[in-house]
């Protein structure tokens, strides 16, 4: 699980006073605040403006092949695989 923003605001928040308590509406604040800057950026023009990133992460993986049976399945000549109670 990824931290976001809200988790690195709150160690900020808690030194500087802020009671526990008033996080989740501090954090609906600044939602409400974005959602409302989204409104106003549509209202002023059909073009919504964000930022660019350039995906650098690994390739996408192929496809398998068509003929590729599913899990669990048998191909021609093989036997069903069976759960042995792993989960």
């Amino acid at each position: 699980m990824y931290t976001n923003l809200e988790w690195y605001a709150a160690t900020v928040m808690e030194p500087c006073g802020l009671k526990r308590k008033l996080f989740p509406p501090t954090f609906a604040a600044a939602q409400l605040l974005g959602w409302c800057d989204n409104v106003l950026e549509q209202a002023d023009g059909p073009k919504i403006i964000r930022l660019s990133a350039r995906y650098t992460g690994s390739a996408a993986p192929q496809p398998l092949p068509s003929s590729a049976e599913p899990f669990g399945s048998a191909g021609a000549g093989q036997k069903p695989l069976k759960c042995r109670g792993v989960f």
